[in-house]
């Protein structure tokens, strides 16, 4: 997730100069209702005050609010990170002060993060748990983090015992090891698994340049194959005493066009050669299913 600093910012409207005592602050925070300001001393910020900060020195109301302000530094927008110390002023690379971000703040965002990768975690799961095709994740030294139901019943190994195991020592003629080596995906490739060929997908997962894992696809059946029932289906007049099965086909054969076409980079020739039909045939199903 990226987080989006500038949506966390507080503006710098409100300003006390250094000489301000907490009296003074106290009476500004509670006439515009608000938690924080900036110190300012000759036209620069040298700390922020908080509501927090006033009550922690509430024994000593004529004290200047910089006895009692927290000291900030100033940091570009773009060079903001979970590293560095918080309160801090964000500026941007024209050294514009743009806001300032609280202690405070840092907990919201890391809530935010924290509900935004559960909702993230629970839509994988439910991908998993209904996708047609296989799907194996591996970590970087191959070792299976998830292993679908799918997967679970074409192989017969129970999901429970695959998590934790080198995906060689479940899945026969593997390449998803060599694919994490390599960092280099490989598309459509056929694989020997319980004595069928198989089409499958690895691509590697990259963060920062490196690989941490890879993700494997495994398509249950080859396109041409789908070709052959459909237009067979046509020949027999089967689609038309079944309208469902006519729009479930139709689906299906437009979602795999569209998935080999972007595996191609929207290239027809070389979509209509992987899925095995001419490219005449391809134009005038891009036409039928309005696939642009």
């Amino acid at each position: 997730m990226d987080i989006q600093w500038a949506s966390y910012m507080q503006p710098l409207s409100h300003q006390l100069a250094h000489t301000t005592t907490l009296q003074q602050a106290a009476r500004y925070f509670s006439r515009h209702t608000i938690h924080v300001v900036v110190i300012v001393e000759r036209g620069r910020v040298v700390g922020i005050l908080e509501s927090q900060d006033i009550l922690a020195h509430i024994d000593h109301v004529t004290m200047l609010v910089e006895a009692a302000m927290q000291p900030v530094t100033s940091v570009r927008i773009e060079e903001l990170s979970w590293q560095q110390s918080f309160p801090v002023i964000v500026e941007n690379h024209q050294h514009q002060q743009l806001g300032v971000l609280t202690k405070e703040v840092l907990h919201i965002i890391m809530n935010d993060v924290m509900h935004h990768y559960a909702i993230e975690k629970k839509a994988f799961e439910l991908t998993l748990e209904h996708a047609y095709e296989g799907i194996v994740v591996v970590d970087h030294q191959g070792i299976i983090l998830e292993f679908n139901d799918a997967y679970s019943r074409f192989t017969g190994v129970p999901r429970q015992l695959a998590l934790g195991r080198h995906v060689t020592e479940i899945i026969e003629n593997t390449q998803m090891h060599v694919v994490i080596q390599t960092g280099i995906a490989e598309r459509n490739q056929q694989q020997l698994i319980n004595g069928q060929e198989m089409r499958v997908h690895r691509l590697p997962l990259l963060q920062d340049g490196a690989t941490i894992g890879a993700i494997g696809f495994l398509m249950f059946e080859e396109i041409t194959k789908i070709y052959n029932v459909y237009d067979q289906m046509h020949q027999n007049n089967l689609l038309q005493q079944s309208s469902h099965m006519k729009e479930a086909l139709h689906t299906h054969e437009r979602d795999l066009i569209i998935q080999v076409l972007k595996e191609h980079g929207g290239n027809k020739v070389k979509t209509a050669a992987a899925l095995g039909i001419h490219r005449t045939t391809l134009y005038q199903k891009l036409k039928k299913l309005n696939i642009e």
